[in-house]
């Protein structure tokens, strides 16, 4: 398979990013909105819970689409590239807390929170897939 253009990777990025966004969104609304998470405990713990199940999602789209032309894990391997994708996201999560935090306390709509705080950390979260979870950082064709 041929090595996809970095321009493409950007955009299938932009595009899985952005679908994980709304499946956090979604999610947190589901959970304030529905299950009435309403207290600032409850809508922390919201956040967090749908920050886990839109990680998961993401890299099944990522691995899938937006770097499919690199060689497919399986096994220990795969298990590393889950586990170091986590650890990664696991960076951009604790930024994400904390924004979410600060930003609840300043009285921002959760909406707008969450769409502050996942941008915050996309255009580091995207070198660092490419770089080292990916392997394909600077490569143009």
């Amino acid at each position: 398979m041929p090595d996809i253009k970095l321009s493409t990777r950007v955009t299938r990025f932009v595009i899985a990013g952005l679908s994980a966004l709304a499946v956090n969104i979604l999610l947190m609304i589901f959970f304030v909105e529905v299950l009435y998470f309403r207290t600032f405990l409850l809508k922390n713990t919201a956040n967090i819970l749908a920050i886990v199940l839109s990680i998961g999602y993401h890299f099944w789209l990522s691995r899938v689409w937006t770097w499919k032309d690199t060689p497919p894990q399986k096994g220990k391997q795969l298990i590393t590239q889950f586990l170091s994708f986590n650890f990664v996201n696991l960076v951009g999560i604790s930024i994400r807390i904390v924004t979410f935090a600060i930003l609840e306390i300043a009285g921002i709509p959760y909406v707008i929170n969450i769409i502050f705080s996942s941008g915050l950390v996309a255009s580091i979260s995207f070198m660092l897939y490419d770089k080292f979870i990916f392997g394909k950082m600077f490569q143009r064709k």
